[in-house]
């Protein structure tokens, strides 16, 4: 465990992380869970940072699976391997058409009584806790090409057009790569984090909790100190892998 007095972060612990913060809203993270279910502790906000799915397969199942879960928000943004959900990227057949808008149905019917479900792509959206405290958070599925999938860009200018859209006054920013240097290196000791959106990430003042995955291997957290009265910022790696051990990263912010 990580305690710092704002926030709190714990990335080790065993099936239940310590009681919230008083006065805190607290954010349990995970991505990159490919069509498997996982132990996911109680929060007030889950947050899921893309890849839902294997390839494009399996996304109803992982939405059956995160409506049983009990946070009373939950919000999700895709990533390159949810092909489903990126319709430049889906079959252009009619056929192909009439699965997508099949299966992106069973989404919209999560909004009911497991909760508030909401899916951002290039969006913003504001909730409120319990306690009363606002959030402002803005999602985007994106991410640098690696191969082929859904929700890539190739060149610097496509990335530019991307992150200049998030807004100056969030709180929080899903994304589904990591920025540059930020909880970033592949097993091969490479920085593959997008370089515009930790530039784009500097200008935002407000901004208190940056949430991603994309690169397995450097699950964590780590805070950042940005000084000029503005918040520490805290990046998490939230990437979840059925072949080794980890928990889903746990973040409670004070109000």
């Amino acid at each position: 465990m990580t305690s710092i007095s704002n926030p709190t972060i714990h990335t080790d612990y065993q099936l239940h992380p310590p009681p919230c913060v008083p006065n805190s809203t607290r954010f349990v993270c995970i991505s990159d869970t490919h069509s498997e279910k996982y132990n996911v502790p109680d929060g007030d906000v889950l947050i899921h940072a893309g890849d839902l799915t294997y390839y494009g397969e399996g996304l109803v199942q992982t939405l059956k699976w995160l409506r049983s879960l009990p946070h009373p928000v939950k919000i999700v943004v895709a990533g390159n391997h949810d092909s489903i959900l990126d319709a430049n990227h889906w079959s252009a057949t009619l056929s192909g058409r009439n699965e997508r808008e099949r299966i992106l149905g069973k989404g919209r019917e999560l909004n009911g009584p497991s909760g508030t479900f909401i899916y951002l792509q290039h969006e913003t959206t504001t909730f409120s806790t319990e306690g009363g405290k606002l959030w402002k958070v803005y999602g985007s599925p994106s991410a640098p090409r690696y191969s082929d999938g859904a929700f890539q860009y190739s060149t610097k200018t496509e990335a530019e057009d991307i992150y200049s859209a998030i807004p100056d006054d969030i709180d929080i920013l899903i994304t589904h790569t990591p920025a540059y240097q930020a909880l970033d290196k592949t097993r091969r000791g490479k920085h593959a984090g997008c370089p515009v959106l930790a530039r784009r990430i500097e200008e935002l003042d407000r901004c208190r909790l940056h949430v991603f995955g994309h690169i397995h291997e450097s699950h964590g957290a780590e805070v950042r100190s940005r000084g000029e009265g503005r918040p520490d910022l805290v990046a998490v790696n939230a990437a979840m892998s059925s072949s080794s051990p980890r928990v889903p990263v746990v973040v409670d912010m004070l109000h």
